[in-house]
């Protein structure tokens, strides 16, 4: 369950998840910055689901 979530986050920031947060950052305009607030929300999700999975292996462990 812990590879799977690690193998998601690698996934999500090889498919550019960084990269539309550096555009948005440096473009500055209204819509690039709606990316850039998504783009972050949805990484601090995957962030928060992998740490409650590790949070749950290890209570089952």
């Amino acid at each position: 369950m812990i590879d799977q979530f690690n193998q998601e986050i690698a996934s999500e920031n090889s498919q550019g998840l960084s990269g539309q947060i550096n555009a948005g950052m440096r473009a500055g305009n209204t819509e690039r910055n709606e990316v850039v607030r998504a783009a972050i929300a949805k990484w601090c999700e995957s962030v928060k689901q992998w740490g409650a999975s590790i949070w749950l292996h290890a209570a089952n462990s």
